[in-house]
C-alpha cells in the first residue's frame, strides 16, 4: 500500500469541499430553488467551511521551515485525515445531487449524519492545528494521550462509521438514532483485556403499554425529538456555531414515529414471551419496523440473548440485519456468541462486504466486543481482512491498543509487520506510544526489528533518540541492525554518543556498530564524546575507550573548530584522555 502524506490527503479534501460548496451555492441561486431551505443549506455551507479553513490551518503550520511535529502527531493527522475523506466523499457526492426541486426529499438522518461528521471532524483538526502552533515534542505527545485528545479522536471516527450508513441523501425511510453512551462498558466487557471503551447502553424494556396510535403517541414521539435537539444544542455532537439549530431542527422534524405493534413486539421479545410475540407478528407488526428506541425486533432480541426469539422473527421473515449491517456482525459487536451461530445457520456469510468492498468484519474489530472478534476468527472470518483504505484490522486494533484482539488476529494468520495508511509499522507506532506490552508481543510473533515510522526512522533508532536502554538492548539480542540510521541518515551509535548514553553507545559497538561515524552536525563520535556536557568525567573517560578500543580513529578534527582530537584534549588538560588517546593513536 502507498503511503499518503497529510499535504496530499490535505489538498484533496479541501478541493472536495470547495467543489460541493459551489454546488451549493448555485442551487440557492437556482430560481426553482425553495428559499425556506435558505438557512439550512448555508449551515452546511458554513460547516463544509469551516473543516476546510481547519485542514488549511494544518497544511499551513507543516510546511512552515521551523514546523514541529512528532511522528505519534502525524500519523494521526494522516489517519484522521483519511477517515474524513472517506466518510465525508459519498456525502460530498450526494449533496451534488440536490437541485432546486428535491431538497424537501432529502432524508432527516442525512443531515444529522453530515452535521455529526463535519463537527467533530472541525474540533479535531483545531485541535490538531493547535498542538502544531505548540510547537513542542513533549506537549504534542501528552497533548494527543489526554482524555481531550482521546475523546475527540474516537468521536470523530464514530462520526465517520456512522456516516457510512447515510449514504444516499433520498432514503426517506432512514431512522435517526442519537447513540447514548457510557464511560463503564457493560458486564460483558470484563471478558474481554482491552481497555476500557464507549459502548451503547441497550434500553431497558419494562412492560408495554396497550398501544393505540393516539395523538398522545405522537406527542411523545416531538417531545423526544425536541429533547434531543436540547441536548444537541447544549454542547453534544453539534459544537460549532452556525449548524446547531438547524440540524436539530432538521433531526426533530424527520424522526420517524415508531411503527404500529413494534413497541409492544419489542417489549414481547425482552420479556421472553413468546406466545404475546406470535400474535403481535400475525397482527401485522412490521418485522423491519422501530421501536421508540429506534431498534428493530431482531435487535431487541439479540440484545436479550434469546435464540427463540430470534429464531421466531427469522422464520417469520425479518431481515437477518442489526444497524443496517448483516445480523451475524450485529450480534457479534454485541458479543453474543450464541445468535452468532443462529444466523450462520440461517446462511450468513462471515466474508460479506458493504457497497464498498470493506468486510463487515473490519467494524467488529474497529468497535466490537472481543468475544464476538474472537468466535468470528474461530468460525472462519479472515485474519487479514482490510478497510477500505488497504489497512489490515490488525492495525486497527493495533492502534486502538487492543492488545487481547491483536494477540487473538496473530493466532489466527494475521501479519506482526503490517502498516498503517502512512506505510508505518504496527511496532514502530508501541514505540512511539511506549506500549511496551504490544511491543513484546509483537517481537516474540515475529515483527521485523528493521521496523520504521512515518518519516522513516528505524526502530531501533527510535529506541535510542528515546533512551529506552532496556528496549535497545532486546532489540539487539533480537538481530537489530546497530548500524540502523534516523530520519536523517544518521548511526545510532552517533545519537547515543550526542545523548551521552554510555550503556547505549556499548551495547551497539559490543554488537558491532561502526564507530567511524559522526553525528548529525557532521562531529566524529570522539570528539562528540570528548566535549559531551551530558555525562560525568569518569563516564566520559569510559565512553571515549569504547569508542577507541573498537576502532574510532583518533586522527579526526572538531568539526566547528578543526582542531585534532589531541588538540582538543590538550586544550581541556585531561591526562585521561589524552593517555587514551596516545594508547589507541591511529595513523
Amino acid at each position: 500500500m502507498t503511503a499518503q502524506t497529510v499535504p496530499v490527503l490535505a489538498s484533496s479534501l479541501r478541493s472536495n469541499v470547495a467543489s460541493t460548496v459551489n454546488s451549493l451555492e448555485n442551487l440557492m441561486a437556482s430560481p426553482q430553488f425553495n428559499k425556506a431551505h435558505t438557512i439550512q443549506i448555508q449551515s452546511v455551507i458554513q460547516s463544509l467551511q469551516k473543516v476546510s479553513a481547519y485542514v488549511a490551518d494544518i497544511q499551513i503550520h507543516l510546511a512552515g521551515t521551523n514546523a514541529v511535529c512528532t511522528a505519534v502527531l502525524h500519523t494521526q493527522i494522516s489517519q484522521s485525515l483519511s477517515e474524513c475523506s472517506l466518510a465525508l466523499g459519498p456525502m460530498l457526492k450526494q449533496l451534488q445531487r440536490l437541485d432546486g426541486t428535491n431538497v424537501d426529499d432529502a432524508s432527516g438522518e442525512f443531515w444529522v449524519h453530515l452535521g455529526r461528521l463535519t463537527a467533530t471532524h472541525s474540533r479535531l483538526f483545531d485541535f490538531y492545528g493547535e498542538l502544531l502552533r505548540k510547537g513542542d515534542e513533549t506537549l504534542q505527545n501528552d497533548a494527543l494521550q489526554s482524555s481531550v485528545g482521546d475523546e475527540r479522536i474516537s468521536q470523530a471516527t464514530d462520526a465517520s462509521d456512522e456516516a457510512s450508513e447515510a449514504v444516499d441523501i433520498f432514503d426517506r425511510d432512514a431512522t435517526i438514532s442519537l447513540p447514548i453512551r457510557e464511560k463503564n462498558p457493560p458486564s460483558e466487557a470484563a471478558h474481554s483485556q482491552q481497555p476500557a471503551e464507549d459502548h451503547e447502553i441497550p434500553p431497558t424494556y419494562g412492560a408495554p403499554p396497550p398501544y393505540s396510535p393516539s395523538q398522545d403517541n405522537a406527542g411523545e414521539g416531538s417531545s423526544a425529538a425536541g429533547a434531543a435537539a436540547d441536548e444537541t444544542q447544549s454542547g453534544g455532537w453539534f459544537s460549532i456555531d452556525g449548524i446547531k439549530k438547524s440540524m436539530a431542527a432538521i433531526a426533530s422534524a424527520m424522526k420517524s414515529k415508531p411503527d404500529p405493534f413494534v413497541p409492544a413486539l419489542c417489549e414481547a421479545i425482552a420479556r421472553g414471551d413468546v406466545e404475546q410475540a406470535k400474535l403481535f407478528i400475525s397482527q401485522g407488526a412490521k418485522l423491519n419496523g422501530y421501536n421508540e428506541n429506534g431498534d428493530q425486533p431482531l435487535k431487541v432480541a439479540v440484545m436479550c440473548g434469546n435464540p427463540v426469539m430470534v429464531k421466531l422473527l427469522v422464520d417469520a421473515g425479518a431481515p437477518m440485519v442489526i444497524d443496517k449491517r448483516p445480523a451475524v456482525f450485529g450480534a457479534a459487536k454485541l458479543g453474543k456468541i450464541q445468535m452468532i451461530q443462529i444466523f450462520l445457520d440461517y446462511g450468513a456469510n462471515l466474508h460479506e462486504t458493504d457497497i464498498t468492498g470493506k468486510p463487515y468484519f473490519v467494524d467488529v474489530v474497529r468497535k466490537g466486543n472481543y468475544a464476538g472478534i474472537k468466535h468470528l476468527l474461530e468460525l472462519g472470518a479472515d485474519a487479514n481482512a482490510e478497510d477500505i483504505t488497504g489497512q489490515p484490522v490488525i492495525v486497527l486494533a493495533a492502534h486502538a491498543d487492543k492488545l487481547d484482539v491483536v494477540s487473538t488476529l496473530l493466532d489466527h494468520g494475521a501479519n506482526a509487520n503490517a502498516t498503517d495508511i502512512t506505510g508505518q509499522h504496527m511496532l514502530a507506532t508501541a514505540i512511539l506510544r511506549s506500549n511496551h506490552a504490544m511491543i513484546d508481543l509483537l517481537l516474540q510473533r515475529g515483527a521485523t526489528t528493521s521496523a520504521r515510522d512515518v518519516v522513516g526512522n528505524e526502530a531501533l533508532a527510535i529506541l535510542v533518540t528515546r533512551n529506552e536502554v532496556d528496549l535497545v538492548f532486546r532489540f539487539l539480542e533480537r538481530g537489530a541492525n546497530p548500524n540502523a540510521q534516523d530520519m536523517h541518515g544518521v548511526p545510532c551509535l552517533a545519537v547515543a554518543v550526542e545523548k551521552g548514553n554510555l550503556d547505549i553507545a556499548r551495547a551497539l559497538v559490543n554488537h558491532g556498530a561502526k564507530t567511524k561515524v559522526k553525528t548529525m552536525v557532521g562531529q566524529p563520535v570522539l570528539i562528540c564524546a570528548m566535549t559531551s556536557k551530558k555525562m560525568d568525567h569518569d563516564s566520559k573517560v569510559d565512553l571515549i575507550e569504547v569508542l577507541l578500543s573498537n576502532g574510532a580513529p583518533t586522527k579526526v578534527k572538531d568539526a566547528f573548530t578543526s582542531r585534532t582530537a589531541m588538540q582538543v584534549a590538550q586544550d581541556m588538560g585531561d591526562a585521561r584522555i589524552i593517555g587514551l588517546l596516545k594508547k589507541y593513536a591511529t595513523a
